[in-house]
């Protein structure tokens, strides 16, 4: 590297330490600045992530480097020539989307100063600060004909607050250009963290507890110093977002974003840190530690009945049922249970220590009957009540099961209460009349539909007729089958009659082999007739519309009236239905 080289490399090192001062005892960053291509394959760092590596190639880009390293160290974001507007060859605007704490200002090789810097509202930014700076002593560099490098740097922020965003007008005491100056502005953002549980945000950590289920957390950008968020948008570059949960040192849950929701909170030690990295200039970071208590000094639990108002059953004396009774006809809309109040350290807990509590209590819980509610409540108690049976369990039952007095009860930390309720059926007589009512006419058509009979059970019989020796037909009876009411023969098959259970409006037709034909009988509970059909079976003779039997018909199936006649050879064949 040549002398010139060398001393432009020292003369932006001794602005880099003039800018990180202030911020010194808060970087806690490892930087390297490597020089020609040959270090190419170590950047990013290979062991180390934490660890940056900002690349020059030619000797020209050292500069710039050293510029890329101090933005990142102190946070400042430097102002592009493009970006700089020059009203006249004294006067010169710059412009911030987000609010600032400072802004430096190095003029080098010109003896100008800073005159003024004033807002878009033409309020004028105080200057806390103007130091000059120059070559070190030729005997540093080892060449005394060296040209000398000097300039000043510019420090200007509002002596309490921030420095609003919009555009800045800088005038100098005389003629400059871009070339001759470098802008540095530092944002005033800060980040922070906010923990909920549920969603209401804790603001006193003490209330978190060992006993509290879940918590979320959310982070985001503020302007420095205040409540107010800023958007991400307004950031430049591009930005990485991280959040990670870590409890005695140990990571629990990370994330690639400022939220984190159900974090199991541990004992020990519980940190959770937020980072923001805006490429190219600067890094935030935050963190919320705490060490949730134990819940181990609740000195005791009260139980109390907690009655509704409801309408209670009324006796023919004139008395009513008490408080404590719960009707199952009316479990829809009940709200009367007993309720449960924490006491620690002598007081009732409060609404927050108790949401944190809240699913041990439930845990907790030891209720004699199953499908009950627990509600906390605005003043930190736990309200527990039965609600409504499922709709496949009928009341009755639900009574039968849990009839009587009932016990709701809880124990916390040796510290426990209980209460009782008690379960009638019906709350009126007229609740009573129209149940039963209503039950009797359930089992009345489940009666009508399964098992009375809506049609006569029927026979199908064969009979075997021959001529005689007036050349008439004689039939004799030869076999007989029965059919059931559903429509079906009684040597069907099982699933048949099942299936006919199942669709009773649309029963299914059944077959059987009787005298070596297929008949198929079906019931229509609509018309409440039969139909027998029998199906042509190798091309023998069937046909219905006289008694007296022909020698042949073409038709394969044939719906079968009162009587059907069929031709067999020699012999003749006579079904018919007998009721």
């Amino acid at each position: 590297m040549s002398t010139r080289s060398f001393c432009r490399v020292l003369f932006f090192m001794t602005l880099a330490l003039i800018w990180i001062y202030a911020v010194l005892p808060y970087i806690f960053m490892i930087m390297y600045m490597t020089i020609g291509d040959e270090w190419d394959s170590f950047t990013p760092h290979p062991s180390d992530k934490d660890i940056t590596i900002i690349r020059a190639q030619k000797e020209e880009d050292v500069r710039d480097s050293l510029f890329d390293i101090s933005s990142r160290v102190t946070g400042r974001v430097r102002v592009e020539d493009n970006d700089v507007t020059m009203i006249d060859d004294h006067t010169i605007t710059i412009s911030s989307r987000v609010p600032l704490l400072n802004i430096s200002i190095l003029v080098q090789n010109k003896s100008v100063s800073v005159q003024s810097i004033k807002d878009s509202d033409l309020h004028e930014i105080p200057i806390k600060s103007e130091i000059p700076v120059k070559m070190p002593d030729p005997s540093i560099t080892g060449e005394r004909d060296s040209k000398e490098m000097y300039g000043a740097v510019t420090l200007a922020g509002e002596k309490s607050g921030n420095i609003s965003s919009g555009a800045y007008t800088i005038t100098f005491s005389d003629a400059i250009s871009t070339n001759d100056l470098v802008i540095m502005l530092e944002p005033a953002l800060q980040i922070k963290i906010k923990l909920y549980i549920g969603d209401q945000e804790i603001t006193d950590l003490d209330d978190i507890t060992i006993l509290t289920d879940t918590i979320s957390a959310k982070a985001a950008i503020y302007e420095y110093g205040t409540d107010q968020v800023i958007s991400e948008s307004l950031l430049p570059g591009e930005i990485t977002q991280q959040m990670t949960f870590t409890v005695n040192d140990v990571l629990v849950d990370s994330a690639d974003k400022l939220t984190m929701d159900r974090l199991d909170v541990g004992e020990g030690e519980n940190v959770i840190r937020a980072t923001l990295d805006i490429e190219g200039f600067f890094h935030l970071e935050t963190l919320v530690d705490f060490t949730p208590s134990i819940i181990s000094n609740i000195d005791r639990i009260d139980a109390e009945l907690s009655y509704d108002g409801s309408e209670r059953f009324v006796y023919n004396d004139g008395s009513k049922d008490g408080e404590n009774i719960v009707y199952v006809s009316r479990l829809h809309q009940n709200r009367t249970g007993i309720r449960f109040t924490v006491y620690q350290d002598g007081a009732p807990i409060s609404h927050l220590t108790a949401k944190s509590l809240e699913e041990v209590f439930r845990r907790n819980l030891q209720v004699d009957f199953s499908n009950y509610e627990v509600e906390l409540q605005n003043d930190g108690s736990f309200l527990v009540y039965p609600t409504d049976i499922p709709w496949i369990i009928p009341m009755e039952v639900f009574y039968l099961q849990h009839q009587g007095e009932q016990k709701i009860g809880v124990n916390l930390d040796d510290a426990s209460a209980e209460g009782t309720i008690e379960f009638k059926l019906f709350g009126s007589v007229e609740e009573a009349i129209s149940r039963y009512l209503i039950v009797i006419l359930f089992i009345y058509l489940i009666w009508w539909i399964l098992f009375k009979k809506h049609f006569p059970k029927c026979t199908l019989v064969c009979g075997i007729g021959k001529l005689d020796y007036l050349n008439k037909v004689k039939y004799r009876e030869s076999e007989r089958v029965d059919m059931n009411w559903f429509g079906c023969f009684h040597n069907s098959n099982i699933f048949s009659i099942l299936l006919n259970l199942l669709l009773l409006l649309l029963p299914m037709a059944s077959r059987t082999k009787f005298c070596g034909y297929t008949f198929i009988g079906q019931s229509s509970f609509v018309k409440r007739v039969y139909s027998l059909l029998v199906r042509n079976v190798r091309g023998k003779a069937v046909d219905t519309s006289i008694p007296k039997p022909r020698e042949i018909s073409q038709e394969p199936t044939v719906e079968m009236g009162d009587t059907l006649f069929i031709r067999e050879g020699a012999a003749y064949l006579k079904f018919y239905i007998e009721q």
